[in-house]
C-alpha cells in the first residue's frame, strides 16, 4: 500500500521503467540489456552481440575468489600487484568466463518462441562464452581450476578454419533434433519496410459501464478536515491552517513575513508551511539530551540555511528549543522533560495504516457526542458538525510526528508552530483549547492514538492501555517558556479507553478492545 501511494503521488520522482506505456507500444521492439531482461520472457528474442571477450585488458583489475588457508571458503580478493599477480590473473579470467557462461544463458533463455543468435569469426570473440559453448561441446577444458582455461579456449578456437566453425554449428544443430538451424546472416538491404494500410474500420467511441467505488481510498486527517486537500497525505506541517478558516470562519490576523522585523524573540520567527517543516526537521533529529549552546550551534544554523531563514535567527531558535526540551510536560510529574529522553526511547515520524470501515461525518459526531468529556472543549462533537466528506472506506494513514517511552509509559507528540498571539498569554490553555478544536486537531490525535494503541498491543504482548500510555501532547513551539511551566503552550490529553474502544470498533474492521 505503501508503494502504490508513493507511486499514485504526482510529486515522486518516476523512474523510465515504471512510466505508463501506451497500448501502442505493446508490440513494439524492446532494446534492453542482459542484466535488465532477467526473469522475463519475449515470444522473439534477438542476440546480437554474444561474444563478450573473456580475456582480461591491459591494466584491467584483478578481482577474484580465493580460498582460505584452512578454510572451505573462497573470499573475494583484489590483486594489486603481488608476487602471484599471473596466476591470479589466470584465476580471474577463469571467473569472468564463467560469469559469461551465466550472462549468456539468461539471454539464450528469454524467447517463447524464437530466438535468433548472431555468431560468426569476430575478432576477440575467440574467448568469449559463445565460443566456448559453440566450440568446445560445453566440456571442461581442463580439469583444473588454477590452469588457463581462457588461454586454452582462445587457441583452440583460434585454429579452427571457418569450414571447422561451421560444421561445429551443424553438429550442434544436428544434435538439437529441430530445434536448432544455422543460416547464413542476410544480406544487407536498402529497402525500407513500411506497414500495408488496412482497411480503416468504422470508429467507435468505448464507454465504460462498469461501477467505481469511489469510497474505497486511504484516507487521512487531512483529507478529513478538507475537500481540498489530496487522498496522497504528507507528514503534518501546520500547513492546513489557512484551509480552516472556511469551515470557522476565522477572522485571526496573520502577519506578513515580507515586512521589515520589529521585533527579535520567536514570535517573530516566519509562519506557514516552511516554518513548520523548519522546526519538524530541527526536533526529528536533534539529540535532546544536550542542549548547550554548543551542541544546538551547528545543527540550528545547518537547518536554517536550508530552510532559507536567515542564520541571525540562531539565538532565538536556540532559545525556543531548550525551552521546549527543558520545561516539565505534565504538572503532575514535573521531572517528565524531553530532556530526560535519548534517542533509544523515542521514535519519529511513525507512519501508520490501519484498516477503517464505512465512516461519515455524522458517525464521528455522533461517537464524539456519546462519549465527550471535554470541559473547555464540550463543543467540539457539535463544531464536527461542519465536516464536509463523502463517505470513506479502506483505510487511514498518518504520520506521528514523536513517540517517546519514560519509566514504562508511552507517550505522543506534535510539534505545531502555529502563530496564536504575540506574546506568551496568546498561548494558555483556553486558547489552545479554542485552537485544538477549531483547527480539529482533537479529532487527529484521537486517531493517532488509535494507531498507536494498535501497533502496541500488536508489538508489546501484554499492552494495557490505562497503565502503559501516558497521553498527548501538543506543543506549541512558540509559547512554551520553561520558567512558565506546562500551562504555557502545551496541551495534554489522555483520552479514556473507553473512547478509544469506542472509535476502534466504529473504524477499525474486527477491532479488539484495549
Amino acid at each position: 500500500i505503501k508503494w502504490l501511494a508513493e507511486q499514485r503521488d504526482p510529486q515522486s520522482p518516476r523512474l523510465e521503467e515504471h512510466q505508463l506505456r501506451l497500448e501502442s507500444d505493446e508490440g513494439a521492439v524492446k532494446i534492453v540489456t542482459i542484466h535488465k531482461s532477467k526473469g522475463l520472457e519475449y515470444p522473439v528474442v534477438f542476440c546480437p552481440f554474444g561474444w563478450e571477450p573473456s580475456l582480461m585488458k591491459k591494466n584491467a583489475d584483478i578481482i577474484f575468489h580465493q580460498q582460505q588457508k584452512g578454510h572451505s571458503h573462497h573470499s573475494l580478493t583484489l590483486d594489486l600487484g603481488s608476487d602471484a599477480q599471473s596466476v591470479n590473473l589466470i584465476h580471474a579470467q577463469n571467473e569472468l568466463l564463467a560469469e559469461n557462461i551465466r550472462l549468456l544463458y539468461v539471454a539464450l533463455t528469454r524467447a517463447q518462441s524464437k530466438c535468433y543468435l548472431a555468431w560468426g569469426n569476430i575478432n576477440s570473440a575467440q574467448s568469449s562464452a559463445l565460443a566456448y559453448l559453440l566450440h568446445t561441446g560445453g566440456g571442461p577444458l581442463i580439469d583444473n581450476r588454477s590452469e588457463d582455461i581462457v588461454g586454452e579456449l582462445k587457441n583452440k578456437v583460434s585454429r579452427k578454419a571457418d569450414e571447422d566453425r561451421i560444421a561445429d554449428l551443424k553438429q550442434l544443430a544436428k544434435q538439437s533434433q529441430g530445434s536448432i538451424e544455422v543460416t547464413a546472416l542476410p544480406e544487407p538491404t536498402d529497402r525500407n519496410f513500411f506497414e500495408q494500410p488496412g482497411a480503416p474500420g468504422p470508429m467507435v467511441c468505448r464507454r465504460f459501464s462498469g461501477g467505481i467505488d469511489h469510497s474505497w481510498k486511504i484516507s487521512s486527517y487531512s483529507s478529513l478536515i478538507s475537500r481540498r486537500i489530496t487522498d496522497i497525505d504528507m507528514p503534518d506541517r501546520d500547513a492546513p491552517e489557512n484551509l480552516f478558516r472556511h469551515l470557522v470562519g476565522s477572522t485571526e490576523s496573520w502577519i506578513d513575513d515580507r515586512k521589515p522585523r520589529e521585533r527579535d524573540d520567536i514570535f517573530a520567527f516566519p509562519k506557514g508551511s516552511r516554518a513548520g517543516n523548519f522546526f519538524h526537521d530541527i526536533f526529528e533529529n536533534l539529540d535532546y539530551t544536550d542542549c548547550s549552546p554548543q551542541a544546538l550551534r551547528d545543527p540550528v544554523i545547518s537547518t536554517l540555511q536550508s530552510y532559507g531563514f536567515d542564520r541571525s535567527w540562531h539565538d532565538i531558535v536556540s532559545e525556543a528549543i531548550c525551552n521546549v526540551l527543558a520545561v516539565s510536560l505534565e504538572p503532575a510529574h514535573p521531572e517528565l522533560t524531553l530532556s530526560a529522553i535519548d534517542f533509544r526511547h523515542r521514535l519519529n515520524e511513525m507512519e501508520f495504516y490501519f484498516p477503517i470501515d464505512r465512516i461519515t461525518p455524522q458517525k464521528l459526531q455522533s461517537l464524539f457526542k456519546k462519549h465527550s468529556r471535554f470541559e473547555s472543549g464540550a463543543a467540539f462533537p457539535d463544531h464536527l458538525g461542519k465536516l464536509v466528506f463523502s463517505p470513506v472506506a479502506g483505510f487511514m494513514k498518518g504520520y506521528m510526528d514523536l513517540i517517546f517511552q519514560h519509566q514504562d509509559r508511552f507517550y505522543l507528540v506534535d510539534w505545531k508552530s502555529n502563530y496564536l498571539g504575540p506574546t506568551i498569554e496568546s498561548y494558555h490553555q483556553e486558547a489552545l483549547q479554542r485552537t485544538m478544536q477549531q483547527n480539529f486537531y482533537i479529532l487527529q490525535y484521537h486517531l493517532y492514538v488509535l494507531a498507536l494503541a494498535q501497533h502496541l498491543r500488536l508489538r508489546k504482548p501484554g499492552f494495557r492501555y490505562e497503565a502503559e500510555f501516558g497521553g498527548v501532547f501538543y506543543i506549541f513551539i512558540r509559547g512554551v517558556d520553561r520558567r512558565r511551566g506546562p500551562k504555557f503552550g502545551i496541551f495534554h490529553d489522555l483520552p479514556k479507553a473507553a473512547l478509544i474502544n469506542a472509535l476502534g470498533k466504529a473504524l477499525i474492521p474486527d477491532f479488539q478492545e484495549l
